[in-house]
This record gives C-alpha cells, sequence and structure tokens, in this order.
C-alpha cells in the first residue's frame, strides 16, 4: 500500500514537472514569436520611414516646381507690363505723328485750293486782257486781213484759254481728290493700328503675333502713301509751275499791250504769235498734267480697293484672333482650376504629411523604451538559455532513472507477488519483512533523490536522503 501511494506521488510529481517544463516551453516559444513580431514591426517602421522620406522628396520636388513656375510666370508678366508701357509710349509718340502728318495735310490741301483760285483768278484776268489787247488792235490799225487775224487769233485764243481754264480745273479736282484718298488711306491704317493695338493687349492674345504676309502689307501700304505723298509734292510744284507760266503769260500779255498802244502791228503780231505758242505749251503741259492725276486717281482707286480686301481679310483675322483668344481663355481657366485641383490635393498630401511626422515623432520617442525592452527580454532569455539546457539534462537523467525505478519496481512486484503465492498459509520469518522493508525504503529514497535532482539540489545524509 505505501508503495502504490509513493508511486502515485512520484507520478504527480513528475506529471507536475513536466507541465512546468512545458510552460516554460511555451514561455520561450512566445518570447521568440514576440521577438519576430517585434522584428516584423521594426521592418514595417523602416519601410514606412523609407515611404515617408520618398514622399517627403516627391513633394520637395513638387514645391520647388511650383516655385519656378509662379517666377516664370511673375517673370512674363513683368516682361508684358514692360512691352505694354513701351507700346503706350510709341502708339502715343504715333499718335502724335499722326496728327501732325494730318495737320500738314490739310495746310497742303488749302494752300493748292487757294492756288488753284489764284491760277483761276489769273486766267480770267488773262482772258480779259487779251479780249482788251484784241479790241484796241481794231480800234489803232482797222485793217481788213488784220482785224481777220485777229478776230480768229481771239476765238482761238478764248477757246485755249478755256480749255486751259477747264484743264486747271480737272487739275485742281484730281489733286483735291488724290489728297483725300490719301488722308483716308492713312485714317484707315491708323484706326487699323489701334484696333490691333487694342486685340493685342485687351484681347488677351499677348503671345499671337501678326503673320508675315500680314506686316508685309502694313510695309506696301505705307510705301505706297509715301508714294501717293511724292506724286502730290510734284504735282504741287508742277502746279507752281504752271502758275509762274501764267504770270509770265500775263506780263507778255502786258507788254503787248503796250506795243500796241505804241502802233506797231508786226511787233504786235510778232508777240501775238509768241504769246499763242507759249499758250499751245501751257495747254500741253496743263492736259499733260491732268492725263497723271487721273492716272493716279485710278491707280488710288485700284490701290483703295486693294486696301478694303485687306481690310476684309484682316477683320476675317481678328475673328480667328478673337476665336483664338476665347478658346485661349478657355484653356487658361481650365488650367487654373486644375492647379487649384492639385493644390487642394497637395494640401492634402501635405496634411497627411504632417499626421504621419506626427505619428513618426511618437513613434521615434517609444523606440528608445521598446529596445531597452528588448535588450531585457534577450539578456533574460540568455539567462534561460543555460537552465533551460540544465533542465533537459536533469529531464534526461530522471527519464533514465525513473525508467530503472519503474523496471525494478515492477521486477520487485513481481518477486513479491511470487514470494506471496508461495508462503501462503505460512508465516514470513522476521529477516524476510526486514528486508522487504528496506528495498521499499530504498525505492522510495530512489524516487525522493530523482524528484529532487528534477526540482533542486539535494545533500546526503548519514541515514536516507534529505532534500535542501
Amino acid at each position: 500500500m505505501a508503495l502504490a501511494v509513493a508511486a502515485d506521488d512520484l507520478a504527480a510529481d513528475v506529471a507536475h514537472l513536466g507541465g512546468e517544463v512545458r510552460r516554460l516551453n511555451q514561455d520561450v516559444r512566445g518570447l521568440e514569436g514576440r521577438q519576430v513580431l517585434m522584428d516584423r514591426r521594426l521592418v514595417e517602421l523602416g519601410s514606412l520611414i523609407q515611404g515617408l522620406k520618398e514622399e517627403h522628396f516627391v513633394q520637395t520636388f513638387a514645391t520647388e516646381r511650383g516655385q519656378r513656375t509662379v517666377a516664370l510666370g511673375a517673370k512674363r508678366a513683368l516682361a508684358a507690363a514692360t512691352q505694354l508701357e513701351q507700346e503706350g509710349e510709341w502708339s502715343k509718340c504715333m499718335q502724335g505723328l499722326g496728327l501732325d502728318m494730318e495737320s500738314r495735310l490739310n495746310e497742303e490741301l488749302a494752300t493748292m485750293t487757294r492756288r488753284m483760285e489764284e491760277q483761276q483768278r489769273y486766267v480770267e484776268q488773262l482772258g480779259a486782257r487779251l479780249e482788251a489787247a484784241a479790241g484796241n488792235r481794231l480800234a489803232v490799225f482797222g485793217l481788213g486781213a488784220f482785224q481777220g487775224t485777229s478776230e480768229v487769233a481771239e476765238t482761238r485764243l478764248e477757246t485755249r484759254l478755256a480749255s486751259l481754264e477747264q484743264s486747271h480745273r480737272k487739275l485742281a479736282l484730281g489733286t483735291h481728290r488724290a489728297l483725300r484718298v490719301a488722308l483716308s488711306v492713312r485714317e484707315k491704317q491708323d484706326d487699323l493700328e489701334q484696333e490691333e493695338e487694342f486685340e493685342k493687349w485687351f484681347g488677351k492674345a499677348e503671345d499671337l503675333e501678326m503673320p508675315e504676309d500680314y506686316q508685309q502689307r502694313l510695309s506696301e501700304q505705307d510705301q505706297r502713301l509715301h508714294k501717293v505723298l511724292s506724286i502730290c509734292d510734284h504735282l504741287v510744284e508742277r502746279v507752281h509751275d504752271a502758275g509762274a507760266s501764267l504770270q509770265a503769260l500775263s506780263h507778255q500779255q502786258q507788254e503787248l499791250r503796250a506795243i500796241a498802244g505804241k502802233g506797231e502791228p508786226h511787233t504786235a503780231l510778232a508777240y501775238g504769235e509768241e504769246l499763242r505758242e507759249k499758250v499751245d505749251e501751257l495747254e500741253a503741259h496743263l492736259y499733260g498734267l491732268a492725263a497723271q492725276v487721273q492716272s493716279q486717281v485710278e491707280h488710288k482707286g485700284k490701290v483703295t480697293t486693294l486696301n478694303l480686301m485687306d481690310q476684309h481679310q484682316e477683320r476675317q483675322q481678328s475673328r480667328t484672333f478673337e476665336s483664338f483668344a476665347m478658346a485661349l481663355e478657355g484653356l487658361d481657366a481650365r488650367l487654373e482650376r486644375g492647379l487649384g485641383e492639385h493644390g487642394q490635393i497637395l494640401d492634402m498630401l501635405q496634411g497627411g504629411q504632417d499626421e504621419q511626422q506626427v505619428a513618426l515623432r511618437h513613434l521615434a520617442q517609444r523606440l528608445p523604451e521598446v529596445a531597452r525592452r528588448l535588450e531585457q527580454l534577450w539578456e533574460q532569455c540568455q539567462v534561460y538559455f543555460p537552465r533551460l539546457q540544465e533542465q533537459e539534462v536533469h529531464f534526461g537523467f530522471l527519464r533514465a532513472s525513473f525508467e530503472a525505478h519503474k523496471q525494478q519496481m515492477l521486477d520487485l512486484t513481481d518477486g513479491l507477488q511470487d514470494k506471496c503465492k508461495q508462503g501462503q498459509g505460512t508465516k514470513k520469518p522476521w529477516k524476510e519483512v526486514r528486508y522487504l522493508t528496506r528495498v521499499v525504503s530504498g525505492s522510495q529514497g530512489i524516487a525522493h533523490k530523482a524528484l529532487c535532482q528534477a526540482t533542486g539540489s539535494v545533500e546526503v545524509g548519514p541515514v536516507g536522503w534529505y532534500i535542501v
């Protein structure tokens, strides 16, 4: 009975020892699992830190690029403002020059009109003087042949003077028309330049440039205008020459009248012939001037037609520029909306980056404590590893001793059963009972020794085993 109780106690102790060993193994495995989790967490933290660094680099690059874009836009705006100021000054100068040109053309037109009126008065006076000279010649000489000649000469002179006056009027009218055409062309050109400036600076098409053919047409119009002005100046000079010729003719008429008053018919006839020749020359000269003025007027009509066609093309180009400017406005609006959306996205990313930086700061603050705990766990593991190895060795010894003890107990049980069968009905001698008691006590001592070796240190006394 005592042997069964001792075996039960030994089994309970062995089970308790196995439970403790399993618990220690579980603790060690838990520590290893925690260490793996900590390693994974550290790797995740490293990857998060690397991602935040890359995101910070990308946002820094985007911010620098945005600053460069803003600087470039400011530079362009400054250049546009400077160019606008220069163009404004240039337009003021051109307006001043245009006003001076218009006033000069008006003065020239008034001078030409005044001179034409003077020439017309000179022609009328010349006709009256010729009529008076013819009447004086008829009254003084009274000759039939001379009378017929003077009448024919008078009629010829009257017709020539009338034609000369008509040619002079045509010349004045053509010159006046040419000056009007030049003024209208100049005004249209100024209006076109003002419209171009307005479309350029107020139509939001600063970056548009005029085509080369348009600039070439403007230059051709300027050249044509200069040619018209030069032709007008030349016509004015020739009209001045015609006026001088008329003055010389009137002077010669006065001389002819003086000679006729003196009574020299041959000299009067010679002067009359010379006067007719000069009148013919003057008439031819005026006819030539009228033809030139007519050709210039026709040329100016063609130029005006071409200018109207150019204006139509310019209007079409201005409409195209307006549509293109509207498209640019829409593109600018879309660009502004896109920039606003990207700015909002950048603000959101900046807020997320700030939150991540705050989380990283908290993690960085907790990292020393985590590292300290990991070091403590590692130190504890270093302490437990030798003990676990010792426990494994002791557990091996315990298993071996337990197996040996179990075998002895089985052998002892078999021997006792055999002896019990043999000694039934007989009394056991005292020596055999004492031997069995010592065997049982020895088996108990062996079991206690194995238990003490498994759980702690033991000491051997003079009698039996004692657990310290």
